[in-house]
């Protein structure tokens, strides 16, 4: 399921970039809508099938399936209502440009559908304490990507804040807003990864790495492959820092690496940034981006206390 996850959610992620670039046209039959929609009927085949299965054992829907997926077959049930939908939508409304497609009520169905379905060996991580972590964190990854395609403003590599000729947007006040948002959103995964148990090694670089490499699929302007490297060189330092605090509490870890993973992720972009930009680098003083990295971590502290459970 984490493989055919990678194939659907990367279908996504093509036809994001088909859309970025102009690729597309005012019809919904589009070869990227054919890849992304041949990534859920293979899914939906296997869930389907394995649930039939476990139906005619005399199994309920809720148990026909293993631990964890019975909300990814009602995602793939809702994807395949939404793409009716979106179809639908399209003919009637065309098709949306820019932020628009972030918006539409169908595609918002969609991502809520594919986030479901995609989350499922997490779940089943969660519930059966598999011996590799490594279709979990693939899942993970997948799903931070599904919230951050959809939240792409927020995303350093996809808009490359900092560089004023190199993002689509200007203004500043909207630049600090959209990173305090994805360095909490950054935060909450590695909150959600930590709930694996100790991380194998190059688990939040995974997570971190595919994500943002996907998210440069989304640039309009030029692949970013530098920063999103620098995501993949800042899950590495945070993966060395979670194999440091392995002797301290449990809730001491959660929160100083909560604190951490939005300072050293959008820290490392600004790094980037800064280094070798033939157009000088960031337009940001000191005072704004210095902000902007304690606001995030400040953001990942709360997250982490909100999110603690209560002890007798």
């Amino acid at each position: 399921m984490a493989v055919l996850a990678i194939w659907f959610v990367g279908g996504l992620f093509v036809d994001g970039w088909a859309h970025t670039h102009n690729k597309v046209d005012q019809s919904f039959f589009t070869p990227w809508h054919a890849l992304l929609y041949a990534g859920w009927t293979a899914n939906a085949s296997v869930l389907f099938v394995t649930a039939l299965v476990g139906r005619s054992r005399g199994q309920s829907w809720r148990t026909a399936l293993p631990p964890g997926y019975f909300l990814s077959l009602l995602g793939a049930l809702g994807f395949g209502l939404g793409g009716l939908g979106d179809m639908a939508w399209h003919e009637v409304f065309g098709i949306e440009r820019g932020i628009e497609a972030l918006l539409s009520p169908t595609h918002l169905m969609l991502a809520v559908s594919m986030g479901l379905l995609a989350s499922g060996p997490f779940r089943a991580a969660l519930r059966c304490r598999l011996k590799s972590q490594l279709p979990a964190l693939i899942s993970l990854a997948l799903t931070l990507s599904v919230i951050t395609f959809f939240t792409q403003a927020a995303h350093p590599v996809a808009q490359l804040w900092g560089l004023g000729s190199l993002h689509n947007y200007r203004d500043d006040d909207f630049a600090a807003t959209a990173l305090v948002l994805g360095g909490a959103i950054f935060a909450a995964a590695t909150l959600f990864a930590l709930k694996l148990g100790s991380l194998m090694p190059g688990a939040l670089a995974l997570v971190f790495g595919a994500n943002a490499l996907l998210m440069g699929l989304l640039n309009s302007y030029v692949y970013p492959l530098k920063w999103a490297l620098a995501f993949v060189l800042g899950g590495l330092v945070l993966d060395s820092l979670c194999a440091a605090l392995v002797k301290s509490g449990a809730q001491t870890k959660r929160h100083v690496l909560a604190v951490c993973t939005p300072v050293f992720l959008i820290g490392a972009h600004f790094i980037a940034s800064q280094i070798g930009v033939a157009a000088g680098g960031m337009i940001w003083r000191i005072h704004f981006w210095m902000g902007i990295l304690v606001l995030t971590g400040l953001s990942g502290l709360l997250l982490s206390v909100l999110s603690e459970r209560e002890t007798a």
